[in-house]
């Protein structure tokens, strides 16, 4: 019994050694980088829930978004998620209410905040991300038109 423990204890040493000179640091972090982007993904609008549409999708962070409204409510997440690596990014567009209201708020990590645009409706803002972070509009009873481009910097 004991032979077949020292074969066993043996057998899992060598092959634990196999494994791990294959591993190397770039791998693992590789790999968590990955399944932070992937848990990210699930905090966009899919597009059948989108209330505006995406347009130019390079990746999740990226593109340009557009909404013809009248009299909606609820919120569109069309552009965020998770990374390793800080990413700055450019957030520009224009917001033409005619009734009713439409936010556009930057999720930095655990903190939100909303985009303030000039008297024309324009803004243009630029935004280092680093972790969770999305780019929402907030829809309330809104008719009017939302444009948004996001580009890295």
């Amino acid at each position: 019994m004991r032979h077949i423990i020292a074969i066993l204890v043996c057998f899992i040493a060598v092959m634990c050694t196999i494994t791990f000179r294959f591993i190397t640091t770039e791998n693992i972090v590789s790999g968590y980088a990955n399944a932070v982007e992937i848990l990210g993904k699930t905090q966009l609008t899919s597009k059948w829930n989108l209330l505006g549409e995406r347009f130019d999708k390079r990746d999740d962070f990226t593109g340009s978004y557009k909404c013809s409204a009248d009299r909606i409510t609820g919120r569109d997440v069309p552009y965020g998620g998770c990374r390793i690596h800080d990413t700055k990014l450019r957030v520009k567009g224009t917001i033409h209410p005619q009734s009713g209201a439409a936010d556009v708020r930057i999720g930095l990590g655990s903190s939100v905040e909303t985009i303030k645009p000039d008297k024309k409706g324009n803004f243009d803002r630029q935004f280092e991300f680093s972790g969770s972070n999305y780019v929402m509009v907030q829809y309330k009873n809104f008719t009017g038109s939302v444009d948004i481009k996001t580009e890295y910097v």
